[in-house]
């Protein structure tokens, strides 16, 4: 009875080192900070205001200071037709800086619903990435 009772022990006590050292083996989950999604750029908006029918399309990059060279910023005033969004108007702008601001005027807009998607490429050197963003809709 007592070499059962050893044996039961020993076949617990294996068990449960085996499982820690299993546990230990793993590596813990990488938390991913929702704020901040990227390696180069801390934060990017894109913003539309119309007034009357002139828009006034505004996009921002802020990149992290020491590691970002160039920010390239695509902006795209965009219009739905039926279920799709169509580019009505693109301007774009190269800046040697960590933060860039991008504003633009289209005059002219016919009744509607408009966006402005922003696509930049954030560069630091020796690599990059592209970071988007969309605007509140609007609509005339």
């Amino acid at each position: 009875m007592k070499k059962l009772f050893s044996l039961i022990i020993m076949i617990v006590i294996a068990t449960c080192f085996s499982m820690n050292s299993f546990a230990l083996d793993e590596e813990p989950p990488v938390p991913i900070d929702p704020e901040e999604p990227y390696s180069y750029t801390s934060e990017i908006r894109s913003n539309l205001s119309i007034s009357g029918n002139t828009a006034t399309c505004i996009s921002t990059v802020i990149g992290f200071p020491g590691l970002v060279t160039s920010i390239s910023i695509t902006q795209y005033l965009q219009k739905r037709i039926g279920n799709s969004w169509t580019s009505i108007k693109t301007w774009s702008k190269t800046f040697s800086t960590t933060t860039a601001s991008f504003v633009n005027t289209e005059s002219g807009l016919g009744s509607g619903t408009y966006r402005v998607f922003t696509l930049a490429e954030v560069d630091s050197g020796s690599s990059y990435e592209f970071v988007t963003a969309y605007s509140t809709v609007r609509t005339i």
